[in-house]
């Protein structure tokens, strides 16, 4: 793994005075810290005020289904990602090589699936809305300038 969070001197640096399992467990945490960090358009918009849109019966009751199911989705997945990183933080000073990096993968696999399927609900939400709800949404959404709302 080439991890390009430090400046490459200042990772020089770390490698020559630290043991071989201290570099590890060195890497895991930031790279842990770094999917973590990662954002995602979906959790920019999980704030989102859907009832400002005047959504019909139908809408609020098929977006009601999609939230309530990626949340179902959201504590089981997440529930077995803290699970996993409890285990590897009992396991990384000198647990099992393979182990540890079992448990990193499933880790970082649960949170991509999680990422995914945050966008996927996100999108299914939005295809169910009419063009005028659809610009109204986008004005909704954070991290739009002022000047960028105005075009």
């Amino acid at each position: 793994m080439n991890f390009k969070v430090f400046p490459r001197q200042a990772a020089k640096t770390m490698n020559a005075k630290m043991s071989i399992k201290s570099r590890l467990f060195a890497r895991v945490i930031l790279y842990s810290i770094t999917l973590i960090s990662i954002p995602a358009i979906p959790a920019l918009a999980r704030d989102l005020n859907w009832d400002n849109l005047n959504l019909s019966p139908q809408q609020e009751n098929q977006i009601n289904r999609l939230e309530n199911s990626w949340e179902k989705t959201h504590q089981e997945v997440n529930a077995q990602i803290e699970k996993d990183m409890a285990e590897l933080k009992i396991l990384l000073p000198t647990g099992d090589t393979q182990r540890i990096r079992q448990l990193q993968t499933r880790i970082t696999t649960n949170k991509m699936y999680l990422m995914n399927e945050s966008m996927d609900t996100f999108l299914k939400k939005r295809d169910m809305l009419t063009p005028v709800q659809r610009s109204q949404l986008q004005k909704m959404m954070p991290g739009r300038s002022s000047s960028s709302q105005n075009n």
